[in-house]
């Protein structure tokens, strides 16, 4: 530690400069008092729309020694009943990454060209920390911490920066609480989005915490396969039953995966959506989703809007999946197959199917057999007794049923020597029809080939539901029963008054209302009706307390109480005036007598206690000492 001066640096009393101190000559300090004091946290505030949390200190501190791990935001000032939250390393990188440009003409002038040091990041009483993104979302995504001003405190752990002299930050163990509060303001934005077409998902990536418990409402999502609807189909999600979703926590609560329903992944299929990232778009309504103050997301808008720009998918993971053949019938001359995803009828090739018997024995389709859709794009049909019209004689080289193995031949009505129908007639005929199917004999909205089967066997359509469900559309010759679930409990205010049946689920019926005169005294739940008792009727001597009414029957008081006599209650005031007149008076001797006869009572004690009927002391007079009551009472009373 040294000292140089100019020679102006002070003057004396009469105004001489002092001599110049020159450099290279500066004069050693006699003595040194290092800095010992432990800076403080003066004050702080927080800005969540830039995310950005400062800190004023009592004294200068090395930016490069922060550890904003010490740090935490507390929901209130008491450390044991607040919620907090803590930051994470990430924070330090974030905020050293942004403080790592270096004045650099004070940094020369204070270390020398030549001096580094990579743990420099300048200093001051005042450091901008910068929140890292996933720490900011993990504190919007806390309802509980830094909501507003008044739930926003600080706690600090010793160390988490030092002074320029080392000395280390002092702590904070009760809550200290913002100065400023600088709320968020800006919408979120939809940032992103992957398409996971094989299991079935959408993940949504937001700028920021978005609060998909209470504002979710996915009815303003589209997703298409081209830039607008209107030139390439899209899927809306519109029911409640087409998604399941669920928002990630902590640093991730910015993502919100959507599961979606087998339904709505099969027209995603048919429309052509998740084949390829080029071709996959999305767009979002306002009101599909809120950031956790209540700020709607921008709006996404379809190119069939002016100035609509849809966003297209960062990833695809498109369905590799063979389709698979989960049931075969044959009705009506026609061979109807059932696959577990969308088909493409156009893709069928017929020849590569074969009806056979149980020991594979039968020849392959038609190569011009007709092909169309079925009941839904999960099913094909294929018309195998087209065409039939003109004797021929129909040959199946490759179908024996005689005892010499000779090839099996007969008469049918076909133009065709195919004769397929008539094929799966004799196989029916003569045991179970089992169907033989190549590679690629269909093919998904994916392109994906179906597998090759060697002995798949026709069925019947089910035509039965199970022991919890009803019938909801009946079985056809070709289609399979369609069962729904039998409900187990009726509406608010409803009682079950008919079993769910093969037919039809439970029947539903309003329970009854009470009316007067009489109360609900229960039921009204299960297969029971509400149980209504008649209102019990208060008799002459009581009063009532409580109506009949809402449930309750009828609450009555017994007014043939001494009480009644002295502090009657005001539901018996008007109840049976003839007990209280009967019970309640008493005359002057404290006899209880009727209220009529009181006067009368009254009147024949005042007589018998006026002068006209006199009554003597029957008191005996003192006995003198040497007497006792007796002597007197035996001298006669002398």
């Amino acid at each position: 530690t040294r000292l140089a001066a100019s020679s102006y640096t002070a003057t004396d009393v009469a105004g001489n400069y002092n001599n110049e101190i020159f450099d290279g000559q500066s004069l050693a300090a006699v003595e040194y008092t290092p800095d010992s004091t432990n800076p403080e946290v003066e004050r702080f505030w927080i800005d969540l729309e830039s995310g950005v949390l400062t800190l004023n200190f009592t004294e200068p501190v090395a930016f490069g020694t922060l550890d904003a791990t010490l740090f935490q935001l507390m929901s209130e000032a008491t450390r044991a009943t607040a919620s907090s939250f803590k930051f994470t390393s990430a924070t330090t990188t974030a905020t050293l990454n942004t403080l790592d440009v270096r004045d650099e003409e004070n940094y020369v002038l204070l270390y020398g060209e030549n001096w580094e040091d990579d743990d420099y990041y300048g200093a001051g009483d005042m450091i901008l920390i910068t929140i890292d993104a996933s720490d900011l979302n993990a504190l919007k995504a806390n309802t509980q911490v830094a909501a507003g001003i008044d739930t926003t405190y600080l706690l600090v752990e010793e160390g988490a920066v030092v002074d320029m002299t080392g000395n280390l930050l002092s702590g904070i163990d009760s809550g200290k609480p913002a100065a400023s509060y600088f709320p968020d303001v800006t919408a979120p934005t939809l940032d992103a989005f992957d398409l996971n077409m094989e299991v079935g998902s959408i993940l949504l990536e937001f700028s920021e915490t978005i609060d998909a418990e209470n504002t979710f409402d996915y009815t303003g999502i589209v997703l298409m396969a081209g830039l607008s609807t209107y030139v390439a189909g899209g899927r809306r999600l519109l029911s409640n039953d087409d998604i399941s979703y669920s928002r990630d926590s902590g640093g991730s609560a910015n993502l919100l995966t959507l599961s979606l329903d087998q339904n709505v992944l099969e027209d995603l299929k048919v429309s052509g959506v998740g084949q390829l990232v080029d071709s996959t778009y999305i767009a979002i309504d306002s009101k599909t989703i809120s950031d956790m103050v209540g700020l709607a997301v921008i709006r996404i808008a379809q190119g069939s809007i002016v100035g609509g720009v849809p966003l297209q998918a960062r990833s695809i993971v498109p369905d590799t999946t063979a389709p698979n053949l989960l049931r075969a019938t044959y009705a009506s001359g026609s061979l109807y197959l059932f696959y577990d995803e969308p088909v493409k009828d156009a893709m069928v090739s017929s020849s590569k199917f074969a009806l056979v018997n149980v020991d594979g024995q039968g020849d392959a389709l038609h190569s011009k057999t007709p092909i169309s859709q079925g009941i839904d794009e999960n099913a094909i049909v294929l018309q195998i007794d087209f065409g039939c019209g003109s004797l021929q004689s129909c040959v199946w080289p490759n179908l024996t049923y005689d005892m010499n193995g000779t090839a099996f031949q007969a008469n049918a009505s076909c133009t065709d020597l195919e004769c397929d129908s008539e094929k799966a007639q004799a196989i029916i005929n003569n045991g179970a029809l089992y169907l033989q199917v190549e590679e690629g004999a269909v093919y998904d909205y994916n392109h994906n080939p179906s597998l090759a089967l060697k002995k798949f066997e026709l069925t019947e359509p089910e035509c039965d539901c199970g022991s919890d469900e009803y019938i909801s559309i009946p079985c056809t010759d070709v289609a399979d029963v369609v069962c729904a679930t039998c409900s187990s409990s009726c509406p608010v205010n409803h009682y079950i008054a008919q079993e769910c049946g093969d037919r039809s689920d439970i029947g539903c019926m309003r329970c009854t209302d009470c009316g007067t005169p009489y109360y609900n005294a229960g039921g009204c739940q299960g297969a029971e009706d509400t149980i209504c008792l008649p209102c019990t009727v208060c008799a002459p001597m009581e009063a009532e307390i409580s109506p009949c009414a809402a449930g309750f029957d009828r609450i009555c008081y017994n007014c043939a109480q001494d009480r009644e006599c002295t502090n009657p209650s005001e539901s018996c005031r008007d109840a049976a005036l003839w007990w209280r007149r009967e019970n309640c008076c008493h005359d002057q001797d404290g006899v209880q007598v009727h209220c009529n006869k009181l006067p009368a009572s009254n009147l024949r004690i005042s007589a018998r206690d006026n002068r006209r009927h006199w009554v003597f002391d029957p008191t005996y007079p003192i006995v003198e000492d040497g007497y006792d009551l007796d002597d007197i009472l035996a001298s006669g009373g002398n």
